[in-house]
């Protein structure tokens, strides 16, 4: 129940090769609700449990995971107030960083890796430096 604070979940994304037939599981399996994935120009498809209000997460088509090649995998994400300053402290902490973040559905977001090479999120949301 708790979001929208620094530290708490804040987003989540599905990179699988077939975006479209994940939706149709998700929301079949959860009652997930979909965006219009045509809509969107990289064939994000933004979701939102059942009675939310707002996208909590993402479903990404991957095409460097073509079937057999590699796996889908999900990324939870982790809200922060500067994703840039939280790089400087996932590398100093023995993690692995990208340069930069990017701007991605939630705000400003990046993938990182824990010390024990755990993916996650760091997700700044739109407007929280505002």
């Amino acid at each position: 129940d708790v979001t929208h604070r620094v530290g708490a979940y804040a987003w989540s994304e599905l990179r699988t090769p077939d975006p479209g037939r994940a939706a149709r599981f998700y929301e079949w399996l959860l009652g997930w609700t979909f965006a219009d994935a045509d809509a969107a120009a990289d064939g994000t498809w933004l979701f939102a449990p059942a009675g939310a209000d707002a996208p909590a997460g993402a479903v990404r088509g991957d095409p460097a995971l073509e079937p057999g090649a590699g796996r889908a995998a999900w990324a939870v994400g982790f809200r922060v107030d500067d994703v840039q300053g939280a790089l400087g402290r996932v590398e100093a902490l023995g993690g692995v960083a990208p340069p930069q973040g990017r701007d991605g559905p939630a705000g400003r977001e990046a993938l990182v890796a824990g010390p024990c090479g755990e993916t996650f999120l760091l997700v700044e949301p739109a407007g929280a430096r505002a």
